[in-house]
């Protein structure tokens, strides 16, 4: 029996005034952490892809595909992309899905007025060379995200002067922000994929650094921070965002997915005879009443 035909029931009025039958999907079911941690009762296995999770139930459980929903709930994977993939695989959508460009903003200056759907421009000459959509603004690490990076191939000038435009959609119009205190600079780049998610130092702690740190002569971390929207350049993101060579560890964002995936291919899951139990279990409570949100507690 598959998950949907465990949840109970209920009537739903059609605009008509026909009344059917259909599916109460906010009396579903959740499986305790407690559950899913027990190593008494939790085994793990490894798959490096799983096309349908019918198949890993079919495998794990006495060749019967409708325990897949445990399978879903014991991995906490709440849709089906979040199956485990290839690494290959996963690596080139991921880059697909996140092909935009990240500018730094050069001394590590706030620039909070840059909103989503913004047009960012570098010029060469008298007309523009790069720039792209924004797609987000990280006051954190004081950078653009944009959609992704376009050229003016039209423009053959070279660029010299690195200072970011900012045109607000107006209309069928894009105006060019004249605001003097909004004048700012390129600094770092990044492909979006490998965007630095987090700085650690090099130590045999490997620990995670504050970006609004201040580093020493030797840039070393000291105890104190500059949180301000021009900080010191003697800041962790002041220079990180100029692009100076610092001997930290960079975490990018296609790597701390690929950890993520990793933590996806060792699979949970209990003995067969538990799973046919729970299952059977819940046929039997699906017929009776129970309230959103209620716990209940199985002894195993």
């Amino acid at each position: 029996m598959s998950y949907m035909k465990i949840l109970p029931k209920t009537n739903f009025t059609l605009p008509s005034g026909e009344v059917i039958e259909s599916v109460n999907i906010l009396k579903s079911f959740t499986v305790s952490d407690s559950l899913k941690n027990n190593d008494s009762i939790i085994k793990r296995r490894y798959y490096d892809q799983v096309k349908r999770p019918e198949y890993i139930s079919w495998k794990q459980y006495a060749q019967n595909t409708s325990l897949y929903w445990l399978v879903l709930m014991l991995n906490d994977f709440d849709s089906f992309r979040y199956l485990p993939k290839s690494q290959s695989r996963f690596e080139s959508n991921f880059k697909q899905n996140n092909g935009g460009k990240v500018y730094y903003i050069k001394n590590a200056i706030n620039a909070k007025w840059i909103q989503p759907g913004d047009f960012i421009s570098i010029f060469a000459g008298s007309n523009w060379k790069y720039g792209g959509i924004v797609k987000e603004y990280d006051p954190i690490l004081r950078r653009i995200i944009l959609q992704r990076e376009l050229e003016n191939t039209e423009n053959a000038s070279e660029v010299s002067d690195f200072s970011l435009f900012r045109w607000i959609r107006t209309g069928d119009n894009w105006v060019l922000d004249r605001d003097d205190a909004h004048e700012i600079s390129q600094g770092r780049i990044e492909n979006e994929y490998d965007k630095t998610i987090n700085l650690y130092d090099t130590s045999a702690g490997a620990y995670q650094l504050s970006p609004y740190v201040k580093l020493d002569g030797s840039n070393n971390p000291t105890n104190e921070y500059d949180f301000t929207d021009t900080p010191d350049s003697s800041t962790l993101i002041y220079k990180f965002c100029n692009d100076v060579d610092l001997s930290f560890k960079i975490q990018t964002y296609l790597e701390s997915e690929l950890i993520e995936l990793s933590n996806t291919k060792n699979m949970k899951f209990v003995t067969t005879g538990l799973a046919f139990n729970l299952n059977s279990f819940l046929v039997t409570l699906s017929s009776q009443n129970f309230e959103r949100g209620q716990r209940i507690t199985i002894n195993i």
